[in-house]
């Protein structure tokens, strides 16, 4: 990772320039001269951040994503409480409403993918830190397999969630996001004391 203060303050500026551009149009439209424009640096400058627009706004996600969460590799060391790391959550998808509001949509790929990457390492640093346990696998697949497709099922249900509770109108109501996430999640998830007896 680059530490050269320079190159933090213009991946700070190209970050937040695709943040505001993807919020109002399709992050395949934006153009490199376009987001060196809005960010204030040169173009070249933008290729030594990423390698297209759609991978500088993965990258910024994912950024803003695990500032909110901190390292996930850290997850275990504090207590840890599930709906107040949703609420969190909710109250991020707020400040960058716009953004986060076209998962809906097809333009919005590229962030569901970042968030579902990202709530699939949480959960993994959970499971590692044994904050939560994945059920027992009683398939023929093999243990990674099994996680995999477990861990997706969580996080594709987890996006869904927040994806149709942004499509409501404002205010939104946070209880009933918690509402509707303890009820697509499953029952080991949201009782995790019931699946060790």
């Amino acid at each position: 990772m680059n530490i050269d203060p320079r190159f933090l303050r213009s991946q700070g500026r190209l970050h937040e320039a695709i943040l505001s551009l993807a919020a109002s149009q399709r992050p395949d439209t934006i153009s490199v001269t376009q987001l060196a424009r809005v960010a204030g640096v040169h173009r070249s400058t933008v290729y030594e951040h990423a390698e297209s627009p759609e991978q500088l706004l993965r990258q910024a996600v994912t950024a803003e994503l695990s500032r909110l969460h901190g390292d996930t590799e850290t997850i275990g060391q504090e207590p840890f409480s599930q709906h107040d790391a949703i609420i969190e959550l909710l109250d991020y998808f707020e400040t960058r409403e716009e953004l986060y509001r076209r998962m809906n949509d097809s333009s919005g790929v590229v962030v569901t993918e970042a968030l579902s990457s990202h709530l699939a390492s949480v959960l993994v640093s959970l499971c590692n830190a044994q904050i939560i346990s994945l059920p027992v696998n009683m398939t023929e697949l093999d243990d990674e397999t099994f996680t995999q497709i477990t861990i997706r099922a969580l996080t594709d249900a987890l996006v869904r969630v927040f994806s149709q509770w942004l499509a409501l109108p404002a205010p939104r109501d946070i209880d009933l996001a918690l509402q509707l996430t303890d009820y697509v999640l499953p029952a080991w998830w949201n009782n995790p004391e019931e699946q060790a007896s």
